[in-house]
């Protein structure tokens, strides 16, 4: 097993290589919303929406942010939610990034849909 030790320390040592190619949401550049949900993918985008427009009919007053990490996942998403909720590529699973990232969307609640684990963001969270 990969240590994370040794896993956020090469994350670190890549982040200034890797920043100067990547869009603003890949760095970590996202909105502030009340729930974050992260999918991989256009699987996890169905469960993701589902989940987001039943706490809506509860909950108009919460603002929800999911991210995605493929580009194919985040066209249907934002079809399937149509603008009931902030869509975004998700941060890399970085240190920074994903720092950066929840210090700019300061979620009161953060959950993962789906099977694959990103380190660092569940560090962070």
């Amino acid at each position: 097993m990969f240590p994370l030790k040794v896993y956020r320390s090469l994350g670190r040592v890549l982040e200034p290589c890797l920043a100067r190619r990547l869009p603003p949401p890949r760095r970590g550049f996202l909105k502030r919303a009340d729930v974050w949900l992260h999918a991989a993918s256009v699987g996890e985008a169905g469960v993701a929406a589902a989940i987001i427009k039943a706490f809506r009919q509860r909950r108009k007053d919460l603002s929800f942010l999911l991210t995605l990490q493929t580009e194919t996942g985040l066209k249907r998403a934002t079809a399937l939610l149509e603008g009931e909720a902030l869509v975004s590529l998700a941060p890399l699973d970085l240190p920074g990034f994903v720092e950066r990232a929840f210090s700019s969307v300061r979620p009161r609640v953060f959950a993962l849909i789906e099977t694959e684990l990103w380190p660092n963001l569940i560090v962070t969270a």
